[in-house]
Formats: C-alpha cells, sequence, structure tokens
C-alpha cells in the first residue's frame, strides 16, 4: 500500500517538509528480513523521543566511523545515540515509520504491517557508508604525513594485468544497498592521489543537506540548512572538515575525528557525555605506567647479601666525653641597666 492511500495529501506534505532536528527513539533492534538485517523501531509510537541538531555535533563523522566493524551492538548503541540513518528518506520516501511517529495518525506496528519491506535501515547499507566515512577521514588526516598516506594509500592500490596501478575502493550511495566500485588512476603525488579518492566518495554523498537563504529577525540575510536524513548531515560534516582542515587522528586511539580549534589531539566525547576526553585520559594514564616501569629499570639495583655469607656486626664507635671549654663570656655579662625614667 502506497503514502497516499495511508495518510492524506496533508500529512504527505507536513511530513516531508524541511527539518533541521533529527529524532531519536526510546529503542531500537536489529531484524531479519529477507535475509538482511534491517535497523528498526520496537518502540511504540507513545514511548518518549527526542529530538537534536545534528549540524551541530561535529563529532558525528568520527562517531559513526566507528561502525565499520559491522558488529551489531555498536550499530545499536549508535542508533540510540544519534538515531536511525534514514534509508528511506534516501529513497524519497518519507518513510511509514517516521510519519506515523510525527503525526499521530497511525500506530507504527500497523504502518510496519502494510509494508514490511521499507523496515527501518538494512545494516549493509550502514557499514558500508561507516567504512566510505572510515576512509575518507584517514586520508584527510594523513595528508601532510607522507609515511601514513602512503600506507594508507597501499591497500587501496593493484596493479593490473596491462602493467598499470590503479586505486579500488568501494563507493557506497545514499539510495543503494549495495556499493558501487570505485576505480581511480594514481595521480602524480600521493597527496593529489588521495584527494581524487576523497572529492570521489563526498560528492557522491553530499546531497543530504539543503541550504536556502531566508529573511530572519536581523537585517541581513541569513542561512538555513535542512536535513533530508541523518546520513546526509554525516557527510556534510564531514566534507566541511576535510576543506577546512580540521580532520586530526588521535593520539591514543588513533581513529580521524574532527577538531574544533588548533590544539586537540584527542576525540571529543560522543554526545551526552561530558567531561574530559576518554582517550585523552587513557593517554596519559598509559604514559604514567611506562614511565614508572621506565624508571623502575633505570633505577641502580642494590646487591642483596648472599646467605651464605654471615652477615658481620659493626663494632659502635664510641664516643669520646666533651671536654670542658673556657667559661662563655655569657656569664660574665651583667644585664644592661634600665634608663631611668624622667
Amino acid at each position: 500500500m502506497d503514502d497516499e492511500r495511508l495518510f492524506s495529501p496533508l500529512d504527505l506534505t507536513l511530513a516531508r517538509r524541511p527539518r533541521s532536528t533529527w529524532r531519536v527513539e526510546a529503542s531500537y533492534a536489529i531484524t531479519d528480513f529477507e535475509g538482511r538485517p534491517h535497523l528498526v523501531v520496537t518502540s511504540p509510537a507513545a514511548a518518549p523521543s527526542r529530538e537534536y541538531a545534528p549540524l551541530a555535533h561535529h563529532e558525528l563523522p568520527a562517531e559513526f566511523a566507528r561502525l565499520a566493524t559491522g558488529e551489531p551492538d555498536a550499530v545499536l548503541h549508535f542508533a540510540h545515540e544519534y538515531g536511525q540513518l534514514g534509508y528511506q528518506a534516501s529513497n524519497d520516501d518519507v518513510g511509514f515509520e517516521h510519519m506515523a511517529v510525527l503525526l499521530g495518525r497511525q500506530s507504527a506496528e500497523e504502518i510496519r504491517s502494510h509494508s514490511p519491506g521499507r523496515w527501518g535501515d538494512p545494516v549493509p547499507w550502514i557499514v558500508a557508508h561507516a567504512r566510505a566515512v572510515s576512509l575518507v577521514g584517514d586520508l584527510a588526516a594523513a595528508l601532510d604525513d607522507r609515511v601514513r598516506l602512503k600506507a594508507t594509500l597501499d591497500r587501496l592500490t593493484v596493479r593490473t594485468s596491462d602493467e598499470e596501478t590503479l586505486m579500488t575502493f568501494s563507493c557506497p550511495m545514499p539510495t543503494s544497498i549495495q556499493p558501487a566500485p570505485g576505480c581511480l588512476p594514481l595521480a602524480e603525488t600521493p597527496r593529489r592521489s588521495a584527494q581524487d579518492v576523497i572529492a570521489t566518495l563526498l560528492n557522491a554523498n553530499i546531497g543530504g543537506v539543503d541550504r536556502h537563504i531566508v529573511r530572519g529577525d536581523q537585517p541581513e540575510l541569513t542561512s538555513s540548512f535542512s536535513l533530508h536524513n541523518l546520513l546526509g548531515a554525516v557527510w556534510w560534516l564531514l566534507a566541511d572538515s576535510v576543506t577546512a582542515g580540521t580532520v586530526q587522528t588521535c593520539r591514543a586511539c588513533g581513529q580521524f575525528f574532527v577538531a574544533q580549534h588548533g590544539h586537540e589531539r584527542f576525540c571529543p566525547r560522543p554526545m551526552g557525555e561530558e567531561g574530559k576526553s576518554k582517550c585523552m585520559m587513557r593517554f596519559k594514564q598509559q604514559r604514567y605506567r611506562d614511565r614508572a616501569k621506565q624508571g623502575m629499570r633505570e633505577a641502580p639495583s642494590v646487591p642483596s647479601p648472599s646467605p651464605e655469607t654471615p652477615r658481620v656486626a659493626r663494632p659502635k664507635e664510641r664516643r669520646l666525653p666533651k671536654t670542658t671549654e673556657e667559661p662563655t663570656r655569657m656569664a660574665s655579662r651583667t644585664r644592661p641597666t634600665q634608663r631611668r625614667r624622667r
């Protein structure tokens, strides 16, 4: 059953309106459908939810890149913090579950029963985009490091039967579950080769955010951004950080992150957590342990007496009595007389 039969034209218009926030439901789960795992909403439509502005969270690309391992627990943890990625919205579909929760016309369970094939986000689609985001971040963070950049490009380089060297990688698309094969020739320098890969992946996925010029309360015109889905916000933030040169490598875990100023060296905390960086705290603790071990190795060792050699008691030194000296002059001194009062 299509959208028009479930909802009125006014409902469709309201659900498809531009939005700058994203909804996080109360609970998610991974469910198999037609042999493919999907990330779906399990909480009822009346369950409490929250909204946030994804474009204001610069840690989002690095947190999403952690899903490149494909572990289901990592996918669920990300969903409970940031929400679904929005596969339905990528295919120009407003999404039955999102519409049901947003408009309150029908329960989410009834919407799922009409079209089970549109349940949530396919997990292979999520993992493919996470690996691409991780690749772009690693290349951008290593642009000024020749050793790391060469090591990253070597993983992509293959030699064909015609003795031609190419760079091969997976290029995921917003509207396709299976990623497209990417293939580029090597450029003149490793830096230019990395930039070609970065540009190819970014250009294929940065269409998930729209920019509008609006007249606000101020006399000048301002920009307003609207999201198609959360995945578009991830790629948009990554493109901004790459062009601004703010992609750094964490000194503790080795993963890329988006720096807010030039002095950051560690991954920031994810959304909802306050305090210092966990990676920075682990790095300092490990450095303290390493220094303690180094100090123990460098400290001079005191040889312990062998059990065969008996200990010899050292003779006590006899102290001579003190000789009587001349009487001190203090004894002969007299107290000064006080001045007479006038």
